[in-house]
């Protein structure tokens, strides 16, 4: 976060907020267009476990989140 701090001038941002306690987990495969159900599956699995997600993106190929 320093380097953002050292360059708030030039990137012109209010407010920057960082967390120790998050991580992006990416399920990538060229299968996943013929194999329906591999995102429900893996967020079911975190919900199961109490993990809370915050963002997701996709592709045809991938998700994160």
């Amino acid at each position: 976060m320093a380097i953002f701090e050292a360059a708030r001038a030039t990137i012109a941002f209010e407010r920057l907020a960082g967390a120790d306690d998050v991580v992006k987990v990416s399920v990538v495969g060229v299968g996943m267009r013929s194999h329906a159900g591999v995102a429900a599956s893996a967020f079911r699995a975190l919900a199961q476990r109490g993990i809370n997600i915050r963002a997701i993106t996709t592709s045809e190929i991938k998700f994160s989140c």
